[in-house]
């Protein structure tokens, strides 16, 4: 018979979703485990791999909790953010002064913040990560669910007082345990690059929206730059397999010439596009987090942000109850972020709905909204510091105070 530890939670997934609460976690008295079914981490992330623009509330969390020294010397601040429409009117500039910051958010490697949020767990004592995991077989006790796995060639068994779903938008334990949720498919895919323009990019990240999609320039360290096109998703593979030459004049067609002519491009990754909202996001004594929860467009970059949001306000109400799997617990959770994730949710699918049609009228419309925002500083204020994450009520983690537990 295999011994059984108890703990306190246990996350299953290995993405930065549940590394990301791990972390918020790991100076809290609390047992906590992650179990992913993904290879042991490699020793250095790759160098052209996928970026993420993290946001200003963003970066307070992980600096909060021991991750951002790490991030730091890899992190690109974003300064200012140039929105516009492909060949119609109406622009916006968006800058980090109009929020009294001194930046807007910053650009991250995904695979260096991964190894960030790995290299922070390893020394933290309460925290143990399982790798490589299989057969995961949860069942619900009274007071806990007892968790069996094979880990290696052995059999382990947990009991933990919380179990959360952080393992993607395909997550498979949502479908064992028959989690209802609203999907739909963008028939969008991004095809990301590295990029070198001719102009330095002076951080500053551009949103370009068209009817086939954004395409976004985020700054990079030096003068390169990171180049998400979105396209259609059954032209995908073709722009995928496209001459270099061939891929960055396309990517000029749609950008145009702000930065001049884009050369040097990377090596090309593909990313569906797609939406899932869990219509049950917590049920006894388990709790549904990151991309399982709330998988949104990438358009205005909400999704992983909204999620370390989560899990700065899950790790602060988890330090208030001796059991972090309590009705109590997982209630004040959903309603504290409720507020946030529906600015969230409206701004990415209110981005997407509004700027994939091209009906005339709407056309105009757009572009003097823009327009409109762009000379009245304080609905801009308010759209900054909601997209910020820094509206409402806010997390400690997120005021700038670091999260050491009672």
């Amino acid at each position: 018979m295999a011994e059984t530890r108890n703990i306190g939670i246990a996350i299953v997934g290995g993405g930065p979703a549940a590394l990301g609460l791990a972390c918020t976690l790991a100076n809290l008295p609390l047992p906590v485990v992650v179990l992913t079914d993904a290879p042991e981490k490699t020793a250095a992330p790759p160098q052209d791999g996928r970026s993420l623009a993290l946001s200003l509330s963003s970066q307070r969390i992980l600096e909060g909790c021991g991750v951002w020294t790490a991030l730091a010397p890899h992190a690109v601040p974003i300064r200012r953010i140039h929105v516009s429409q492909q060949g119609l009117p109406g622009t916006m500039l968006l800058q980090a002064e109009q929020i009294g910051a001194s930046a807007l958010g910053y650009t991250v490697p995904a695979g260096t913040l991964l190894k960030a949020l790995d290299a922070r767990l390893e020394r933290a004592p309460e925290v143990r990560v399982f790798r490589t995991v299989s057969d995961l077989q949860p069942l619900l006790r009274p007071d806990a669910y007892r968790l069996r796995f094979r880990y290696g060639k052995r059999e382990r068994q947990l009991e933990a007082r919380l179990l959360v779903a952080a393992d993607g938008i395909d997550s498979g334990l949502c479908r064992r345990f028959r989690i209802p949720a609203r999907t739909h498919d963008y028939l969008q895919t991004a095809v990301i690059a590295g990029v070198t323009p001719e102009r330095p990019h002076g951080n500053t990240a551009y949103e370009r929206f068209s009817r086939d999609g954004p395409l976004a320039i985020l700054p990079l360290q030096g003068k390169r730059c990171k180049l998400v096109l979105t396209v259609p998703s059954g032209q995908a593979n073709a722009v995928l397999s496209m001459p270099d030459a061939e891929f960055l004049e396309l990517a000029e067609r749609r950008f145009g010439r702000r930065l001049g002519h884009l050369s040097e491009p990377g090596a090309r990754s593909a990313w569906p596009l797609r939406f899932r909202m869990a219509t049950r996001q917590s049920g006894e004594r388990f709790l549904v987090f990151g991309q399982a929860a709330l998988a949104l467009h990438p358009n205005a970059a909400q999704g992983y942000n909204l999620c370390l949001r989560d899990a700065a306000v899950l790790a602060e109400l988890v330090t208030a109850h001796s059991d972090p799997g309590t009705p109590d617990v997982l209630r004040a959770y959903l309603a504290a972020r409720r507020p946030d994730r529906w600015r969230g949710y409206l701004l990415s699918e209110g981005l997407a709905r509004l700027f994939y049609n091209d009906r005339p009228l709407l056309s105009l419309a757009r572009g003097l909204g823009m327009a409109v925002i762009d000379v009245l500083p304080s609905l801009k204020r308010q759209l900054l510091l909601g997209a910020s994450g820094l509206l409402g009520r806010q997390p400690d983690l997120v005021r700038g105070s670091p999260w050491s537990g009672p």
